[in-house]
């Protein structure tokens, strides 16, 4: 009777570390997926009035509080579903490698276009892959910051 119980209670254990992990994993890769999507928009809308004279160049006074909500806007649906497509395969196979990542960042965003803008943001195949390899920067840059200083490497 007791080795059943020490057996339970070693599953129910087991079971709690594994959520605590996958919790630990979608959190930190959503914000540093969130995090660089955002500062990519914080560098297009710094660097615009360069790109277009006619353009007003953006201001931290005035611009700061609407660039960050159109960050966060364009950047949170892409960002949470690469964090759960790296948190699934990390779950699944155990190890990441770079090239899921890759994988699950170019499958987030057409999801997410296809979502928001229906087949017709599917013709724009180049904004996609950019978009995509900003989101394997956030991904790659919160899992080397999770191995790095963690007890959860992902």
């Amino acid at each position: 009777m007791r080795a059943e119980q020490r057996v339970a209670a070693s599953e129910i254990s087991s079971i709690s570390r594994s959520g605590t992990r996958w919790a630990f994993a979608l959190l930190v890769i959503f914000g540093g997926s969130l995090i660089t999507g955002v500062l990519a928009v914080f560098a297009l809308s710094a660097s615009w009035c360069l790109l277009s004279p006619v353009s007003r160049c953006f201001s931290v006074q005035h611009d700061t509080i609407a660039v960050a909500l159109m960050g966060l806007k364009i950047w949170s649906l892409p960002a949470i579903l690469v964090a759960t497509s790296v948190t699934v395969i990390s779950q699944i196979r155990g190890v990441v490698v770079w090239w899921n990542v890759l994988i699950a960042a170019a499958l987030s965003m057409v999801m997410s276009s296809v979502a928001i803008s229906g087949l017709a943001e599917l013709g724009t195949i180049p904004l996609v892959l950019i978009t995509s390899l900003v989101l394997f920067v956030g991904v790659q840059l919160s899992r080397l910051i999770s191995n790095r200083f963690s007890g959860y490497p992902i």
